[in-house]
């Protein structure tokens, strides 16, 4: 009579020809492979879910920030026009341009609404690009845009590799544009200039040198 050792070796030596085995590992492997596929199926969706979440939270970001930037300049056009409507300032440019008057009254009106206005920047130019007065001459050197010199504008400048937000609106007196009133206030921002997607957003990079007239 067969011990019960030999039952199991023998049944160990047919089992792997059994239909039955070869069923168990087929069905085995087939589900291994299943498994695996599934894996890398759900990670790559869940990766394409990721970076479409972040793609859109960082444009939503992007516009936020545009949007912000315009608001900005929008703030610094309105402020540009409320300064040329100073009636003190409108007077001392008048005595100045049309009777050939001293810059100094001139100047101490810039100084006096830079300050109200906590302006780092604001000065009077005539209608050939001259400057005539600033209330800090020598802090700031800013774009020219002929483009815009006879409306209201507002825009970013790179001075010395500091940011700063600027304006510039024409001096009319009757049909006339006798000079423009420029403005400008430095941002926190530090680095080099770059190119936003709107234009009017262009970062204007600006060489050390005189004010230059808007």
């Amino acid at each position: 009579m067969a011990s019960i050792p030999d039952l199991i070796r023998r049944g160990a030596g047919i089992l792997p020809d059994s239909l039955m085995f070869r069923a168990v590992a087929g069905l085995l492997a087939i589900l291994a492979m299943i498994s695996a596929v599934m894996f890398y199926g759900i990670d790559g969706f869940v990766s394409q879910q990721f970076s479409r979440l972040h793609n859109e939270r960082v444009a939503i970001q992007n516009s936020q920030i545009q949007q912000l930037i315009q608001d900005e300049l929008t703030t610094y056009e309105a402020l540009a026009q409320l300064v040329v409507a100073d009636s003190d300032l409108r007077q001392s440019a008048q005595y100045h341009f049309y009777l050939d008057g001293e810059a100094a009254p001139l100047r101490a009106d810039l100084n006096r609404i830079a300050k109200a206005f906590r302006l780092e920047w604001l000065a009077v130019w005539d209608t050939s690009g001259r400057l005539v007065a600033a209330g800090n001459e020598a802090l700031a050197r800013m774009p020219k845009d002929k483009r815009t010199a006879l409306k209201t504008w507002a825009s970013l400048a790179w001075i010395d590799e500091k940011l700063w937000v600027i304006s510039s609106t024409p001096i009319i007196v009757g049909d006339d544009i006798t000079g423009w009133v420029q403005l400008g206030r430095q941002t926190s921002t530090r680095g080099n200039a770059t190119i936003l997607s709107d234009e009017r957003l262009t970062l204007h990079p600006v060489q050390a040198g005189r004010p230059q007239p808007p």
